[in-house]
């Protein structure tokens, strides 16, 4: 009789255990988790990746999800919000954009098949798992930080492989070099100073062409997001932009960049270096009357390096702005006319000054030219240009004004 009840009891025990499992085995599952660790992401520059969640063919889109990684992140997961489905289903899982892929387990790439399943715990009863854990695959291995004398601030770059920084147009831009991509039989990118310095990089080849020479990069110009990418030191070195880098370790590298020694920034500060002129600030402003332009340079190391240029009008040839060696020693937020105003101002010899062009009380321009000789002596500029000027540049900088 006890046999038979513990017989009984053993087939009630076994009958509830498959219900249960039979019950969680059905039960309506609406989502995918995917948890990605920070330990192979270094800290870096704000990036967005974009995920997305298909049906196992990959022919249906079930969701998609971003997220922007920011510098000191320390991992992140992303809920992917999917029909009804029991464990079991196969989905598949694709870095869209704005990383190679993504590590899962031993298997490196942009896609990876997730496959949910149910498993009894330790009491027997069924769970469902559908959670996945991964670490990103990266465009780049660590943060690079750029200095260029020409902007206001320190860049961040993440397109790092190994020590050599790749990068793309706006970058380069900043130091002078133009560049245009051609989508021909054999995609390339064009970077150009002037007719004489040409380079060019064919996307996903190791070629290159410095002028008429070909070269063999140590690795293939590649694309992100049909974004071709460069490397930085090659592209300095043919173009002659001084290249520094100042810290180098494991996580981080940072470079100090000059302008294209080719390009208008680049002969402007040769031309300025060449005829030794001091400050007793750390910058200095060259005007250029025939070119109708003020030149704002400030010090990098023992050379001058050019950070913005504005356009100006000058002295009619009747009243002449004076040339020579000057001084900026006298600010004033404005003069008054009868029928309008200029300001603010930066006197730097008797009643010579840098001012705003014209302006009538009501605040629209009463003569606003520029590029042209049509003051007093006074060199003219747009509000916002001499108002930059006025709250950057500190007094008793050299102003240099040449023919």
């Amino acid at each position: 009789m006890k046999t038979f009840r513990r017989i009984v009891l053993t087939m009630a025990f076994v009958m509830i255990t498959l219900l249960s499992i039979s019950v969680f085995a059905e039960e309506d599952l609406t989502s995918v988790k995917v948890y990605f660790g920070a330990e192979k992401i270094p800290t870096i520059t704000e990036n967005e990746v974009v995920f997305e969640l298909y049906d196992e063919s990959g022919e249906t889109l079930l969701d998609t999800k971003k997220h922007k990684l920011k510098r000191g992140h320390v991992g992140f997961e992303i809920e992917f919000e999917v029909p009804a489905y029991s464990a079991g289903k196969k989905f598949k899982f694709v870095v869209a954009s704005g990383a190679k892929g993504a590590i899962h387990g031993d298997v490196q790439g942009a896609e990876h098949i997730l496959e949910t399943y149910s498993m009894p715990d330790e009491n027997g009863l069924l769970v469902n798992y559908t959670s996945f854990y991964m670490n990103l695959d990266c465009y780049w291995n660590k943060e690079a930080t750029i200095k260029i004398p020409s902007t206001d601030k320190t860049l961040f770059y993440h397109c790092v492989e190994g020590d050599e920084v790749y990068v793309t147009y706006d970058l380069l831009e900043k130091i002078g070099i133009s560049a245009k991509k051609y989508n021909e039989e054999k995609p390339y990118v064009k970077l150009y100073t002037d007719k004489s310095h040409e380079a060019r990089f064919y996307i996903n080849d190791i070629y290159a062409l410095f002028g008429a020479e070909g070269v063999n990069l140590e690795k293939a110009t590649f694309e992100i997001d049909t974004m071709p990418f460069v490397p930085l030191s090659k592209v300095a070195q043919y173009f002659q932009c001084d290249y520094k880098v100042v810290k180098k370790s494991e996580y981080q590298i940072e470079i100090e960049l000059s302008n294209s020694a080719y390009s208008e920034a680049g002969k402007k500060e040769e031309f300025v270096n060449s005829k030794s002129v001091t400050s007793k600030t750390d910058y200095m402003i060259w005007v250029s009357k025939k070119d109708f332009e003020v030149n704002i340079f400030v010090k990098n190391g023992d050379k001058w390096a050019l950070t913005h240029t504005f356009p100006c009008s000058i002295g009619k040839p009747s009243t002449p702005t004076i040339e020579g060696m000057f001084e900026y020693y006298q600010y004033q937020s404005v003069w008054q006319y009868a029928k309008y105003y200029c300001g603010p101002v930066m006197r730097f010899r008797g009643g010579y000054a840098f001012h705003s062009y014209l302006i009538k009380y009501n605040g629209t321009p009463y003569d606003a030219r520029l590029g042209q000789q049509v003051s007093a002596g006074c060199v003219r500029m747009h509000p916002d240009d001499i108002t930059w000027m006025t709250k950057n540049i500190p007094l008793y900088t050299r102003v240099w004004i040449t023919a």
